[in-house]
């Protein structure tokens, strides 16, 4: 069954009847308040960070504190080339193929992937990846 949520007035429509959302058991939509618009839903979650001392492996995680959609990812390490060797969410992996340079999911790239997957709260979310030399490493997620 189709549910039709409009947020701010008259603003952006929103059809609820894919399986993903019926199976949150708290739906994300169902928090979203009706008087508020969709510029000022958006907030972020943090995965970490973490510090190397010379070239090598990083794996950063996170817990959803709550139900959500995780949009674009965006990890930074500063000068320091690296890779994304996975993402994965509730065990499952988000990144698909071989590795993937940090500039593809970097602060400057204005076309970061859009994940748009809903997670539900106590989801552990990881990313994992390398730098090519000393660094810190760190990444978050925009979220709705």
């Amino acid at each position: 069954m189709a549910q039709d949520f409009t947020i701010g007035d008259g603003g952006l429509r929103i059809r609820r009847n894919t399986r993903i959302f019926s199976d949150l058991k708290n739906s994300v939509m169902s928090k979203i308040p009706k008087n508020v618009g969709a510029n000022e839903l958006n907030v972020s979650l943090g995965v970490g960070s973490q510090t190397l001392a010379g070239a090598g492996s990083f794996s950063i995680s996170v817990t959803a504190p709550r139900d959500l959609i995780l949009r674009d990812l965006v990890v930074d390490a500063g000068s320091v080339a690296g890779t994304i060797t996975s993402v994965i969410v509730q065990g499952d992996s988000v990144h698909q193929g071989g590795a993937a340079p940090l500039s593809l999911y970097g602060p400057g790239n204005q076309n970061r992937p859009d994940f748009s997957l809903p997670v539900m709260g106590g989801t552990t979310i990881l990313v994992a990846g390398t730098l090519a030399a000393a660094g810190t490493v760190s990444a978050g997620f925009a979220i709705d």
